[in-house]
């Protein structure tokens, strides 16, 4: 297995398009091979991105984003609001606003829909038939 990383331009909030960062950032797909998307560069390309400053009370932002919350006042020492979205346990409902700016990002929505979609346009982009795409995301385990 060999690991190629992919330098592209920066994507910015509050809306980019990851399918043209992929045209002018990659130049042909071998076969068999997997692309990892981080979830932040989905959530940018979805525009799922809410200015800090129309953000009166982050806690509530991250209890109208969680299925499911403790409230900070349970958890040791108030440090987050332990949430349960998509089927995991994480922190602020997945809420990141480390690296982009003045800016909270929120999960993307629809991940298994949107990965269809970006291999579907490797694939006929690439004319590749074997392929995997991964969207990754890092979180308390």
């Amino acid at each position: 297995m060999r690991i190629k990383s992919i330098k592209t331009r920066l994507v910015r909030p509050p809306k980019d398009d990851l399918f043209e960062v992929i045209i002018k950032s990659i130049k042909n797909i071998p076969e068999r091979s997997v692309l990892v998307i981080a979830s932040k560069i989905v959530s940018i390309h979805q525009g799922r991105c809410i200015p800090t400053d129309k953000v009166a009370d982050k806690d509530e932002l991250i209890k109208k984003e969680a299925d499911r919350y403790l409230p900070r006042k349970a958890v040791p020492k108030g440090y987050a609001i332990l949430t349960y979205k998509n089927k995991l346990l994480i922190p602020s409902a997945g809420i990141d606003e480390s690296n982009v700016g003045d800016y909270y990002l929120l999960w993307p929505n629809n991940l298994n829909k949107f990965t269809k979609e970006v291999y579907n346009f490797l694939q006929k982009k690439y004319k590749v038939k074997d392929l995997g795409v991964i969207i990754s995301d890092s979180h308390t385990v």
